[in-house]
C-alpha cells in the first residue's frame, strides 16, 4: 500500500529537521577534533571558505532535486530524467544513494550508541576521573565488544520508532524540541568552560589562525572533507528532506538558516572544548577519542564537572541521534515510493537491516575500518554526480527563478561544488592507497 506524500508543517519545523541532520556528531564529534589536530583557527579559516563555495550551494541543490520532484534520491533521478529527456543510467545514482547511504549509516549508528553508552556513564559517575590509563581500558571495553552493540540496539529501537511515526509527528515535533535544548546545553558548556583560569588560550587556539597552516594542503583537504562530512550530502538526507517542503517554504532561506545552526553549534561545540581542554593543561590534539577519553578528564577536574559532564554528554546524545534519523526516512521512503510497503513495515525492515549490518561494525576493528574507508569515498562519489546532474541536467535558470535564488548558484554547483568535490575525493582515494598522507 503506498502512503500519501507527507509534509513539514511548519518553515520552523522544517529548518529544525533539517538543522539536526546536519549538526549531529559532525559539528559536536569530528568538527573539534579536527579542528584539534589540523591547525585551529587554520582550520576553521579553510572550512568557512569551503562551506561557502561548495557547502551551500550544493546543500541548495540537493534540497531544490527533492523539492522539484517530491521524491526520494531514487524516485527524483527516475522523474526529473523523464521530464529533461536524460539518459536512465543517472538513476543508477538514486537508487546507489539509498543503499550505500543505509549500509554507511549503521556504522554511524554504533557512533550514536556510544554517546549513549557515555551519558550512562556520567550518570553514574564512572568516567568521573583524571585517570587517562582508565579512561583508555574503559574505551577499550566498549569497542570493540557487546557494550557497543547495547548502545547501537538502543540507537536503531529510537529511530525505528521516531521514523515510524512519521514526518511530522516522529521527526519535525521531536526535532522542533530538541534541537533548541541542544543550543541551550551548548550555551551552558561555553559558559561554565569561558570563566575557567587559562581557557584565553583556547580562545586563541579556536580564533587565531596560524597562517603557515594555510599554506598546508592537508588543511584544506581536512576541511572540505569535514564541510562534505556536516552538511550530510550526498547520501540523500537533504534530497528526502527537500521531498517534504511545501512550495510556499523557501529552499534558500532554508538553506542559510541551517548553515548558521550547523556552524554555530560547531563553534559553541569549540568553545565548550577547547577553552576547557587548554586551561586545565591537556592536549587538544587527541583526535577521534577526544570526546571520550579526553574530555571525561576536563570534567574530573572542573568545579561542578560531574554536572557539565551529564550536560555535555546529553547534549551529545540528542545531537547524534536526531542526526541519524534522516537515513531512516531516506530508506523508508524508498521502500514506501519504489515497493509500495506501508510506513510501519519499511520501517521495521530498515531498522532490522541497520541493526544486523551495525552488529558487524560493533564488533570488529577490520570492519569498522572497512565502514570508515567507504565513508570518505562513497558519498563524495554520489555527491559528484548527483550536483553534476543538478547543475548540468535541470533547468537551473528557470530553478533560480522559481525559488528566487541568485545567479551566483548556478556557476558553483556547475563548476566550484563539483571541483571541489573531486579534490576530496581524489584525496581521499590516494590516502586510502596509501600513496599520499596527511
Amino acid at each position: 500500500m503506498s502512503e500519501r506524500r507527507a509534509a513539514w508543517k511548519s518553515r520552523i519545523g522544517a529548518m529544525f529537521a533539517f538543522m539536526a541532520a546536519t549538526v549531529g556528531l559532525g559539528s559536536l564529534w569530528r568538527f573539534p577534533y579536527k579542528v584539534g589536530i589540523y591547525g585551529g583557527a587554520a582550520f576553521l579559516v579553510a572550512y568557512f571558505i569551503c562551506y561557502l563555495l561548495i557547502g551551500i550551494p550544493a546543500y541548495i541543490g540537493e534540497t531544490v532535486f527533492g523539492k522539484l520532484t517530491r521524491r526520494g534520491p531514487a524516485g527524483a533521478f527516475k522523474k526529473a530524467i523523464e521530464e529533461v529527456k536524460a539518459r536512465k543510467e543517472w538513476s543508477l545514482v538514486g537508487h546507489l544513494t539509498v543503499i550505500f547511504g543505509t549500509i554507511l549509516n549503521a556504522q554511524y549508528l554504533v557512533v550514536v550508541g556510544w554517546t549513549i553508552i557515555y551519558l550512562g556513564l556520567s550518570l553514574t559517575g564512572s568516567i568521573f576521573t583524571t585517570d587517562q590509563a582508565a579512561l583508555e581500558n574503559l574505551w577499550n571495553s566498549v569497542f570493540p565488544g557487546w557494550i557497543s552493540v547495547i548502545g547501537l540496539l538502543i540507537a536503531t529501537l529510537y529511530c525505528t520508532v521516531s521514523i515510524i511515526r512519521g514526518v511530522s509527528e516522529g521527526i519535525e515535533k521531536i526535532t522542533s524540541i530538541l534541537m533548541p535544548t541542544l543550543f541551550i546545553l551548548l550555551i551552558i558548556g561555553c559558559i561554565r568552560a569561558l570563566t575557567l583560569e587559562g581557557a584565553f588560550k583556547g580562545v586563541e587556539f579556536l580564533f587565531m589562525p596560524n597562517i603557515e597552516k594555510l599554506f598546508e594542503a592537508s588543511t584544506w583537504l581536512q576541511a572540505l572533507g569535514q564541510v562534505y562530512f556536516t552538511t550530510a550530502l550526498g547520501i540523500g538526507f537533504i534530497i528526502t528532506y527537500g521531498s517534504y517542503m511545501s512550495k510556499r517554504q523557501k529552499v534558500t532561506w532554508n538553506t542559510y538558516m541551517v548553515a548558521v545552526g550547523d556552524n554555530l553549534a560547531s563553534i559553541l561545540a569549540g568553545l565548550a572544548i577547547f577553552p576547557a581542554v587548554f586551561a586545565l593543561g591537556l592536549h587538544p590534539a587527541a583526535g577521534a577519542k577526544l570526546a571520550f577519553v579526553v574530555l571525561p578528564q576536563v570534567f574530573a577536574r572542573m568545579p561542578l564537572g560531574a554536572i557539565f559532564s551529564v550536560m555535555f554528554f546529553l547534549g551529545f546524545a540528542i545531537a547524534a541521534l536526531e542526526a541519524t534519523k534522516p537515513a531512516f526516512e531516506v530508506a523508508t521512503s524508498y521502500l514506501i515510493d519504489e515497493f509500495k510497503l506501508d510506513r510501519i513495515k519499511a520501517a521495521l525492515i530498515v531498522g532490522a537491516v541497520e541493526l544486523i549490518l551495525g552488529i558487524t561494525a560493533a564488533l570488529s576493528f577490520q570492519i569498522w575500518d572497512l565502514f570508515d574507508r567507504m565513508w570518505t569515498i562513497i558519498p563524495p562519489l554520489m555527491g559528484l554526480f548527483t550536483s553534476i546532474f543538478i547543475g548540468w541536467k535541470l533547468d537551473v535558470e528557470k530553478i533560480c527563478r522559481e525559488e528566487n535564488i541568485g545567479r551566483w548558484w548556478i556557476y558553483t554547483i556547475r563548476y566550484a561544488t563539483p571541483v571541489g568535490i573531486t579534490i576530496v575525493f581524489m584525496a581521499y582515494v590516494l590516502v586510502n592507497l596509501g600513496i599520499i598522507s596527511f
